[in-house]
């Protein structure tokens, strides 16, 4: 797996390439992973505001797969190695930074896209993200550690030291 969007990637298609597995992370997350998407770009938000809000429930299906009996040592193997990826500091790291910015520009994507926008409002919104992410550049990286640090799974990852 590489980098943190090509693991979000992977969670979605591990658990969406079998029934089974498909069925055990329903049990537990009431949201579905979703898949990014090359011709839709808001696609990558819903991917990651997904992983965001039910990281704990992602956690506990793939620790499911895991210790079931029935499972395959490929499915438990999987399941070991992607738990092992998604339970890192830098992980839960990516994930708030991501969430955060994501959100934003997302926000400014769609009012964008509306038919009835004036080219003086468009060129508003634009400058607006900008400022928005110039201002947050300087603060956004505390903001995102501290967030990851109180949302992190394993206690003992609070000690990291900050990794940007």
């Amino acid at each position: 797996m590489t980098g943190y969007f090509g693991t979000v990637n992977c969670l979605c298609i591990y658990f969406s390439a079998s029934t089974n597995r498909w069925e055990v992370l329903l049990k537990y997350s009431p949201l579905a992973l979703k898949k990014e998407s090359d011709t839709r770009w808001s696609s990558r938000r819903e991917a990651v505001t997904v992983v965001h809000k039910y990281l704990n429930k992602i956690v506990e299906a793939l620790n499911h797969l895991a210790l079931d009996a029935v499972s395959s040592p490929e499915t438990k193997s999987v399941s070991v190695s992607l738990l092992k990826s998604i339970q890192t500091f830098e992980f839960v790291a990516f994930i708030c930074f991501w969430y955060k910015t994501l959100k934003a520009i997302d926000i400014v994507s769609k009012m964008l896209q509306k038919e009835d926008i004036a080219v003086d409002v468009a060129c508003n919104l634009l400058k607006g993200l900008a400022a928005q992410i110039e201002d947050c550049r300087g603060t956004i990286v505390n903001k995102v550690l501290e967030e990851a640090k109180q949302s992190c799974l394993d206690p003992s990852l609070k000690e990291v030291e900050k990794i940007f």
